[in-house]
């Protein structure tokens, strides 16, 4: 079963609610155990997307004022 963002934001924010609403000890570490999986493989879903600038340049910003030319 395939999940798109809209579905694990959805999932999330279910997790969130049942933990703040959540009396029984158990559930609630449960949801949090689940909750802290979902962000994990968000973080790693954002990290593979992420690439080289789309302009396919890379840029170094150098602003130091030494030209290592004396004179």
């Amino acid at each position: 079963m395939q999940f798109n963002r809209y579905d694990m934001a959805v999932i999330e924010q279910a997790l969130r609610e049942a933990i703040n609403q959540g009396a029984d000890y158990h559930k609630v570490t449960t949801y949090q155990t689940v909750l802290g999986k979902l962000q994990e493989m968000h973080d790693v879903d954002a990290q593979t997307t992420m690439g080289p600038p789309a302009d396919g340049f890379r840029y170094d910003y150098d602003d130091s004022a030494d030209t290592g030319v004396q004179g």
